[in-house]
């Protein structure tokens, strides 16, 4: 009883720390990306439609993004909105929904713990210091979450998935169950993998070592085998569409892609950068003496978490470590390694957990209080709580500010989008790396505005599989033709912002004023020599013989259709859709199939 209301508590205080999540201002990070697709789930669904295999205009220069991404966690959101009838709108479910999921990592944390066999008073200790961890803001610190974070929406969902995996897979390894039983983790595994690949493979490698360690290979191998087969088509879809990939000609952040190497990550590690960045190690302290701990006193769970965590650590080395050797551990190039700081901070938490409880037992022997024991360890965490706490109000303030913005010029701002979206075409508001990273409502880049509100752009890649996308950071905005290739039809700056003359005004809202561009009327559709005459964003009536260039993203899905005959299609050098209509009037459709 006392167990269930120190949790109750903690859960409290969590949300407590989270709430201002609940009235963000518009997403300025990866939120905008997931928000898009759900929203574009929740259409297809409504249409009887596919909703794992559709386009996306809005991201970069087009991408069948649902088709290529890992789409569970924006899955449930969609499926959500009609178990409610559509009563809530989708933005207020997505908001709810990465709340509560933030909330309530710590019940997750517990909840694998005492499953896998851990003390109730270790799980508790692992449920507190989950939250506290503060390192890379690419794993379980609350910086890869919240509002001003990087929003990493499927990652926050594949935590959970992973956690409870763990938990039922160890229960159902060490007591052999029945095989149609681990079908429920095989199906969870599944699960993890389509919410983030990168946690669905360290769910697989934690089934590996769980084998290893009780030496049930075979009953490992009754949920990894399904578990494979239920992943099946997503890797054969990225297996037949890799030929396409782009190779990013425009580069990542520095170590996202391949991380760090050995000596900069054990450099982070033992300086407390991984669990304490910017303050006293309070929890890397923890972290070692948990290692220290499980060195001494060995049992089948403590040395499957030691494991876990090393093997994970090792993998967080990255390529600069391993090179292509990576290839043995089943591990693509287009991993993102540096993700692995979230599975080593995971079991890092668990090993920190059985310290943080040995230390508790420890002051309750010397001082003979239960009490003062509390006190003393509470105190000892005062300082990554304090941390945290400033954190998420800074959090909050900057959430407030861009807030107010907002409201004070909502009118101007819906009135640029109405009549950008009459307008048609992409819309323009400055690239990442120029003007548009200052040219901002409140904290929130007014390019990141586009895609939620459905509107497709030239501005942030979010997410760039193919070649055309990286054509999109080239775009220059001093040349008129530039507007034409990329079917840019409105500018939309501040009225300080000096630009090329050719761009003609047509309105201005509050400090907001839109430019007609250089652009041809042909839409998304260019035709090399021929007459062209186009009805929507889909269609055209052309004279052939003509070759004509579709401008947007080229995918083998997508098909030409010349009256009802269907025509080849083919990549332009730059990425675009290419084909051939013959001699005669035709009209010509496009459609993603």
């Amino acid at each position: 009883m006392k167990t269930c209301l120190l949790f109750a508590a903690l859960i409290v205080l969590n949300a407590a720390w989270l709430a201002p999540e609940l009235h963000p201002p518009p997403d300025l990070n990866d939120n905008v990306l997931h928000f898009t697709l759900i929203r574009g789930m929740a259409d297809q669904m409504e249409h009887g439609r596919n909703p794992l295999d559709f386009w996306t205009p809005e991201i970069a220069l087009g991408e069948p993004i649902a088709r290529l991404y890992q789409p569970l966690s924006h899955l449930m959101v969609a499926a959500l909105y009609f178990v409610c009838f559509k009563t809530i709108p989708l933005m207020t479910l997505f908001i709810w929904f990465r709340f509560l999921a933030l909330v309530l990592l710590p019940l997750s944390f517990y909840g694998c713990a005492r499953l896998i066999g851990l003390q109730p008073g270790e799980s508790f200790a692992c449920a507190l210091l989950a939250p506290l961890v503060s390192g890379d803001a690419f794993g379980l610190d609350y910086g890869s979450y919240v509002w001003s974070g990087h929003g990493l929406f499927p990652q926050l969902i594949a935590t959970h998935l992973l956690l409870w995996t763990i938990g039922i897979a160890w229960k159902q390894i060490e007591h052999e169950s029945p095989r149609s039983a681990m079908l429920v983790s095989s199906g969870m595994l599944a699960a993890v993998f389509y919410a983030n690949v990168c946690y669905g493979y360290a769910g697989a490698v934690c089934l590996v070592l769980m084998a290893l360690v009780r030496s049930r290979v075979k009953a490992a191998a009754w949920i990894l085998l399904p578990a494979g087969l239920m992943i099946a088509p997503k890797i054969w879809i990225w297996f037949h569409d890799a030929q396409y990939f782009s190779s990013h000609g425009w580069p990542l952040a520095s170590g996202m892609q391949d991380s760090y190497g050995a000596v900069e990550v054990l450099k982070r590690l033992f300086t407390g950068q991984v669990f304490d960045a910017g303050r006293l190690p309070m929890l890397s302290l923890l972290v070692l003496f948990g290692i220290v701990y499980v060195l001494f006193r060995r049992d089948f769970v403590r040395v499957f978490l030691l494991a876990a965590f090393a093997v994970f650590l090792l993998l967080y080395f990255g390529r600069p470590f391993w090179g292509s050797a990576l290839w043995l551990f089943g591990i693509p190039s287009a991993m993102q390694m540096h993700r692995f700081i979230g599975l080593v901070q995971i079991f890092g938490i668990f090993l920190a957990g059985i310290a943080f409880n040995k230390l508790w037992q420890a002051c309750e022997h010397f001082w003979e209080s239960r009490l003062i024991a509390t006190c003393l360890l509470l105190l000892y965490l005062a300082i990554p709580a304090q941390e945290r706490f400033f954190y998420l109000k800074q959090n909050a303030q900057w959430s407030q500010r861009t807030r107010t913005a907002f409201a004070a010029e909502q009118r101007d701002i819906d009135a640029a989008f109405q009549l950008v979206k009459v307008r048609g075409g992409r819309a323009y508001a400055g690239l990442p790396a120029q003007w548009g990273n200052q040219f901002k409502v409140g904290d929130v880049p007014f390019y990141s505005l586009f895609p939620i509100n459905g509107i497709p752009c030239v501005g942030y890649e979010y997410l760039g599989f193919f070649p055309a996308n990286d054509e999109m950071y080239r775009f220059r905005e001093v040349v008129p033709e530039d507007y034409a290739r990329f079917n840019v039809r409105t500018v939309v700056a501040p009225i300080t912002q000096l630009l090329p003359a050719f761009l003609k005004p047509v309105a201005g809202f509050g400090r907001f004023i839109l430019y007609a561009t250089p652009a041809d009327n042909t839409g998304y559709f260019d035709s090399h020599g021929a007459k062209l005459y186009v009805s929507t964003d889909f269609t055209a009536w052309v004279e052939g013989p003509a070759h004509l260039t579709y401008r947007m993203t080229w995918h083998p899905n997508w098909t030409a259709k010349s009256d009802q005959t269907t025509l080849g299609t083919f990549a332009e050098p730059d990425g675009f859709i290419g084909f051939q209509v013959p001699s005669g009037a035709h009209l010509v459709t496009m459609a993603y199939r």
